[in-house]
């Protein structure tokens, strides 16, 4: 074709095979994460945004290198404007600001021997795995967690969840759960520190309802940006900042042993042997910033069973208008490897695929994610939007305690420009022995005290 000629040209490069087209419409708030695609060849956006589009208004194409975690070249969504690109670039496009339309694309990529992108995989959620610690091996985990372990987190830790009664009840919770909810974890005096200094952080840095930030705010001293785009982006807060800050110190806390033994005796796991044949594996503890209109983690699986608490020190999942901006973290089925396509199916010609990320028909039908947001066009690379089996808010000072098997994922959803701030999170882990086969509710306990 002309268009196949004009590319040649354009290019120097000899294209084969068929194409495959879809159409992106990203509404406002929407996005389309970073993805890489791995088709040869040649790909290409052609944008149909309006004529008056400019580049203040969102929406722009953002290219990166391979590991890369922020794009080495960006383009303006501006109409009848087209970028080509190698078919393995990860690309994406940033959040549409404006409120007046959506961003209209055609993106399309040649390759040798093209695969059809299609989701046809059943949504069937199945329950996250099940503690199966017994009464023996629960009591005998509170046994192992005294008075010492206690004092050393009184501090840290709010005191009615280091009360033995308390402790045994939350235990029981875990039991047929595997998942439990702490509502104001950390103590008072303690959690007004840690939100007074990421508060402070977040104004420094320009996080204001609506501004889209540039990508490597807030990555300095201690603050390094994780990625690559195609997986992650967000900020870790390195193990040479880790005690000057009130942030530091709760993540000192969460890396000793005392809270290693308290999340043992709540959930009346055991930690496996460590590597080098010590008694206990030991505890990770990270910290974390989302940034608005920027960070994400896409659907991931460790391989082995973990316990994991995850601490959401400051962040929403509401604006101040009562609209859902994301940022929560979900955990999910593990995605299935995709099977190549037959012959038969491959000369059906070029089909795209929508996004969907609820099991309500409406909201798959507005190309919207979990969070009300576009997570991505293509099947490759939209296992994130399956419904999760557990979904938790951000919310300050919540600890969330899960057991997630080998073939349990997660993700963390994008936080929309709008939200008020960052999320601030501690993520602790550490490998369980093996886990039988029983299952657990997949229903989420709270403890709202």
């Amino acid at each position: 074709t002309e268009f196949r000629r004009l590319l040649e040209e354009a290019t120097g490069s000899a294209i084969v095979g068929q194409p495959e087209v879809v159409v992106l419409a990203v509404p406002p708030g929407g996005y389309w994460l970073p993805q890489r695609h791995a088709l040869g060849g040649l790909s290409w956006i052609l944008f149909l945004t309006e004529d008056w589009w400019e580049a203040s208004d969102g929406g722009a194409l953002e290219i990166y290198e391979s590991v890369s975690t922020v794009p080495s070249s960006m383009a303006a969504a501006l109409f009848n404007s087209m970028v080509v690109m190698a078919g393995t670039t990860t690309a994406g496009l940033a959040e549409v600001v404006t409120q007046r339309g959506p961003v209209l694309a055609l993106h399309g990529a040649y390759s040798a021997s093209p695969s059809l992108l299609r989701m046809d995989r059943p949504l069937s959620p199945v329950p996250l795995p099940a503690s199966v610690p017994g009464s023996a091996a629960g009591h005998a985990a509170l046994a192992v967690f005294g008075d010492a372990d206690r004092a050393a987190l009184r501090g840290l830790v709010r005191a009615r969840y280091l009360r033995k009664r308390r402790m045994s009840a939350l235990q029981d919770r875990f039991a047929t759960k595997s998942h439990i909810v702490l509502r104001r974890f950390l103590s008072a005096k303690v959690a007004a520190k840690v939100t007074a200094e990421c508060s402070a952080r977040d104004e420094a840095d320009g996080v204001i309802p609506g501004a889209l930030l540039d990508h490597g705010v807030g990555a300095s001293g201690d603050w390094k940006l994780i990625g690559p785009a195609c997986h992650r982006r967000h900020l870790a807060l390195g193990s040479a900042g880790a005690n000057d800050s009130a942030l530091g110190l709760v993540v000192a806390g969460l890396l000793g042993e005392p809270f290693a033994q308290y999340l043992e005796a709540l959930t009346g796991l055991t930690r496996q042997q460590g590597e080098q044949g010590e008694e206990h594996g030991s505890i990770k503890a990270e910290a974390r910033r989302f940034r608005p209109g920027r960070d994400f983690i896409r659907r991931h699986s460790t391989g082995t069973p973990r316990l994991e608490s995850v601490l959401c020190l400051l962040g929403s999942s509401t604006a101040a208008d009562g609209r859902n901006c994301g940022g929560a973290l979900c955990y999910a089925e593990e995605a299935e490897e995709e099977e190549e396509d037959s012959p038969e199916e491959q000369a059906k010609g070029p089909v795209g695929q929508r996004c969907s990320g609820r099991e309500d028909a409406a909201e798959s039908a507005s190309g919207r994610g979990p969070s009300g947001r576009c997570l991505g066009p293509l099947a490759r690379g939209a296992d994130d939007l399956l419904p999760p089996l557990l979904r938790a808010e951000a919310s300050g000072n919540v600890l969330h305690i899960v057991l997630r098997d080998a073939h349990t994922a997660s993700f963390l959803e994008p936080i929309c420009a709008d939200a008020p701030a960052s999320r601030w999170d501690v993520l602790s882990s550490f490998a369980v022995c093996p886990l039988s086969d029983s299952s657990g509710e997949e229903d989420e306990e709270e403890d709202s005290a």
